[in-house]
């Protein structure tokens, strides 16, 4: 996620349609108790005023159609507001969007009803300008509130506030023969007001995604920073299981290798020897490859891309580990390939050294089969064995599997979790397909070089 939110300044939303429906969800919630409370507290203000319009505007045309609107609005409203606290509409229901605007009109046509019939009733100039003072307040006061309670809904705020602001403009310049004095002042209180609520809702509903933002970004370090420790502990977990490989098989050759000089087989001594040096540079680069990927989730090593052949990769990881198998009197067969992939040498070994172990002391097989397949625009690279399998039933594991905190019986096999961890990491997918008394299948997908 980028540091910048990137927010429209017209619309005072994500450019990111995602972050921008993920912001709506996050916020609804809070969004919709606002909004319910601020179409109840306003309607019941409306409903209230009805009683104005029976003391000075019965008996006259205004009467019914004033007061109706009053009572229509305050019970839609209420309405409204009761209908979001108790059903709770999801985030994006068309339904309620247009219910909300649908009160903003009729409280937008009630305020411009109301400003509009009382001055006409009155027969005298100063009558008549208190009257237009006190809308110019009202209206004041109502289109803020209005403006930073329902920022959320801003073409609605924009709305009630043009309309505010010309309705009133348009009522001084009509009265304004027959009032005590002009409205200069109050036009100028209307017009800040209206302009305001607008830049008002403008920047609460920016302000509201800046949060939004932040927080997502402090949870996504927390997350990145949690991972990275659970990783590093993990790993350090594996290290001994994973360097003990190699150096058993060295303590073997060893062995072996005094043998066959109490023998005088020179011969046999000088392969055992070469196998010795074989063993010792896969201990090295097995040290490196941990010391490195020990830095994965930092900003210390990124996963480094090569062109890699299957067959290499493959020779590599069975030097030091080979002799452990013929030890335990398994074949290992490595089926020769040209494909190449890229992706991280390290990662990659290490992932395969981890497989072929784990067939070698825990499946129970007497074959192991390594090579690679092509598989469209990727190279599978396979470790396979005929053993018994993973559980008593046929099961495979991905990455979605493999979760901190599962139980043992769900992560067979020790470095199980750290091999998915670094495919994940490197961008690879691992699959470990298994069927009760024929085996397993681990599959580790890299992209295909040409």
């Amino acid at each position: 996620m980028e540091t910048n939110p990137n927010i429209r300044w017209s619309t005072s939303q994500f450019e990111d349609a995602a972050v921008e429906r993920s912001y709506g969800e996050e916020s609804w919630a809070s969004i919709r108790l606002i909004t319910a409370f601020t179409l109840i507290g306003f309607s019941v203000a409306w409903a209230a005023s009805v009683s104005l319009d029976h003391l000075y505007l019965k008996g006259t045309g205004f009467y019914v159609p004033v007061a109706g609107l009053r009572a229509m609005t305050g019970i839609t409203g209420v309405a409204i507001g009761l209908w979001l606290l108790i059903s709770r509409p999801a985030y994006g229901t068309r339904l309620s969007s247009a219910l909300v605007y649908l009160w903003v009109v009729m409280s937008t046509m009630t305020a411009i009803a109301a400003a509009w019939s009382y001055p006409i009733l009155e027969t005298t100039a100063d009558g008549r300008t208190d009257l237009l003072l006190s809308t110019c307040y009202w209206m004041s006061i109502q289109i803020l509130g209005l403006g930073t309670a329902l920022s959320a809904w801003r073409p609605g705020v924009v709305l009630m506030a043009v309309t505010y602001a010309a309705s009133y403009i348009i009522q001084a310049f009509y009265w304004a023969p027959q009032l005590e004095h002009t409205l200069e002042g109050q036009i100028i209180v209307i017009v800040a007001a209206s302009l305001f609520a607008v830049i008002l809702a403008y920047l609460f509903a920016r302000r509201a995604r800046q949060r939004f933002y932040m927080t997502q970004l402090y949870e996504q370090a927390k997350v990145t920073a949690e991972r990275a420790q659970e990783f590093t502990t993990f790993l350090l977990a594996a290290t001994g299981h994973d360097i003990r490989q190699p150096i058993f098989a060295l303590n073997l050759n060893a062995s072996m290798l005094k043998d066959v000089i109490q023998d005088r087989d020179w011969e046999k001594a000088a392969a055992l020897a070469e196998r010795q040096s074989q063993a010792l540079a896969g201990v090295a680069g097995l040290i490196s490859s941990v010391l490195e990927l020990s830095q994965l989730d930092t900003d210390r090593r990124h996963v480094m891309p090569e062109t890699l052949t299957a067959s290499r990769v493959m020779e590599a990881i069975l030097a030091p580990i080979g002799p452990l198998a013929m030890q335990r009197g398994l074949e290992v067969r490595h089926v020769s390939s040209g494909l190449k992939a890229e992706a991280d040498r390290g990662v990659v070994e290490h992932i395969l050294a981890n497989l072929l172990f784990n067939a070698i002391s825990h499946s129970g097989a007497d074959t192991i089969l390594v090579g690679a397949k092509r598989s469209g625009d990727m190279v599978d690279l396979m470790v396979m064995d005929n053993g018994k399998g993973l559980s008593d039933r046929p099961r495979t594991l991905t990455a979605a599997d493999i979760q901190p905190g599962q139980t043992r019986q769900a992560r067979r096999g020790l470095g199980v979790e750290i091999m998915f961890r670094l495919a994940e990491q490197a961008g690879l997918d691992l699959v470990l397909g298994s069927e009760p008394g024929r085996g397993v299948a681990a599959c580790l997908r890299c992209p295909r070089v040409s």
